[in-house]
Parts: C-alpha cells; structure tokens; sequence
C-alpha cells in the first residue's frame, strides 16, 4: 500500500469499461477506488483518465465531480497517452478518445461555486420576520 500523500498524478488509460449494465460494478473507478487513489495523491495532485468509451466517461466525471476531495481541471491532454497500445490502436481507428483531469484540492477545501450568490440577514429583522 501507498503511503498518504505520497503520490503527484495517477495517469488511468483505457480500462476496461465493462459496458453492459451488469457488470458496470467491475469497473475500477468507483467511489471507493477513487477515494483511496485521493488519499494516495498530494495535495493538488492530479489524475488523468482517458477512454474511448463514453459511458465509462460521463460515469466518471459525475464521481470526480461530486467528490468532495477533487476538482476538475483543464489541464491538457497527457502526450504520453498516445504511446500506451491502446492509445495507438484507438487513434489509428479514428476512435474518439474522452479525457478527463482532475486535482486533488490542497488540504481538501471545497472549491467554491462559481456564480454563487450569498445572501446575509438584514441584521434588523429575526428569523420570524
């Protein structure tokens, strides 16, 4: 096992989707996977994920997106992506490739919403009115 805190980036290409219903429980990001690999990254660092299936795709950007320990990110395509077999086999096919990057939050804040308005109490008025 990996000490806390002790890696930059987590670099996952194309694994297996496991693309019927059924089996989508096999795939390895899910909660806990993604928690532990959070626990394992440093602060602010990074995961890279890409796959050519869409599915396997949205499903993990709604768990990067709720995880209260990550933020995504707009970091660009690893280039050493296009090396792994699989990288090649999908590029050369003409495959669409989906990635994703996501950054752990340094000493896990939440990020604070965009576009979010706060609204004090009018200090001259209780809560009944």
């Amino acid at each position: 096992m990996l000490p806390p805190c002790s890696v930059e980036r987590f670099h996952i290409y194309f694994p297996d989707p496991w693309p019927k219903n059924k089996h989508r429980r096999r795939r390895f990001l899910r909660l806990g996977n993604l928690s532990l690999l959070c626990s394992i990254l440093k602060p602010e660092g990074q995961i890279f994920f890409l796959t050519d299936f869409f599915d396997y795709y949205l499903q993990t950007k709604v768990l990067l997106c709720f995880h209260s320990g990550l933020t995504l990110s707009e970091d660009p395509f690893p280039l050493e992506a296009n090396v792994s077999l699989y990288g090649k086999k999908f590029i050369a096919r003409g495959k669409t490739i989906y990635f994703l990057s996501a950054k752990k939050l340094a000493d896990n804040r939440v990020p604070e919403q965009k576009n979010e308005k706060k609204v004090e109490a009018d200090p001259g008025k209780d809560e009944n009115g």
